[in-house]
């Protein structure tokens, strides 16, 4: 069919590439974002002036273009500041004739690259070491991008890596204790108040027994303000009989 035999004349273009320009493309592709031109130099361990010449044949191919406005406009590739595949089927194509070994040593050359930014992206950051396969770089740029998303008040950001720090690796004790903590807080903050409970049950499970029951009772508040009625108020039973106080049975109680 007419589709096939596109299918065909693309992936037989794509093939036909030099390794150099064909190493920019693959950075493009499973980058995620636009490619910034610094970063496909220092990832591609190659020249500005290779990378501007593999730049310039993969848009004359239709296989990139540009990804600023300045650029798109402009008539050459030094307006250029970052490129991107020029659609999703190149981005989807070239990753499929990837290998795994192969994506993993992309994405790694994306984070040293990215790291040696004098102010990197922590986000990025913890996205490629994780794709690389690196449990501590990931594992620590997850809590800074989570730290960072906190300032910010993007807390819906920051609990997505906070979960990927305490996925990354095993965590124990008082370190445990403070991440599902951290969780728990910019879970509350940010009205998600069924999942901060349970975060602050997890803390409250490696706490010492003084910081277990604010732990606790704070999960009760926080259970209780989403709605679980159920729970929160058995665990309101449960801190109260610690106390040595009983629940109200009764509305009149």
């Amino acid at each position: 069919t007419n589709a096939a035999r596109l299918e065909e004349a693309f992936l037989e273009r794509i093939g036909a590439l030099p390794a150099d320009v064909l190493q920019v493309l693959r950075l493009s592709a499973v980058m995620g974002s636009p490619l910034p031109l610094d970063i496909a130099i220092r990832a591609s361990a190659q020249s500005p002036d290779q990378v501007s010449r593999a730049i310039a044949q993969l848009r004359s191919e239709y296989l990139l273009r540009a990804a600023t406005r300045a650029a798109e406009h402009g008539s050459t590739s030094d307006n250029i500041q970052a490129v991107e595949p020029y659609h999703d089927r190149v981005r989807e194509t070239v990753r499929e004739r990837l290998t795994p070994a192969q994506r993993k040593e992309l994405h790694l050359q994306l984070a040293l690259a990215l790291e040696a930014r004098i102010a990197p992206d922590t986000e990025s950051l913890a996205f490629h070491f994780e794709r690389a396969g690196h449990v501590d770089k990931t594992f620590q740029y997850a809590l800074d991008a989570a730290a960072n998303a906190t300032k910010a008040l993007a807390f819906e950001r920051a609990a997505r890596f906070y979960r990927q720090a305490l996925e990354t690796k095993p965590v124990v004790g008082e370190q445990r204790q403070a991440l599902y903590r951290q969780l728990g807080e910019v879970l509350a903050n940010g009205g998600r108040g069924e999942e901060s409970g349970r975060a602050f049950l997890e803390a409250a499970d490696c706490a010492s027994p003084a910081d277990k029951r604010e732990l606790q009772i704070r999960a009760v508040a926080q259970l209780l303000r989403s709605g679980n009625t159920q729970d929160g108020v058995q665990l309101l039973r449960e801190q109260l009989a610690a106390l040595g106080l009983r629940y109200p049975e009764t509305p009149r109680e």
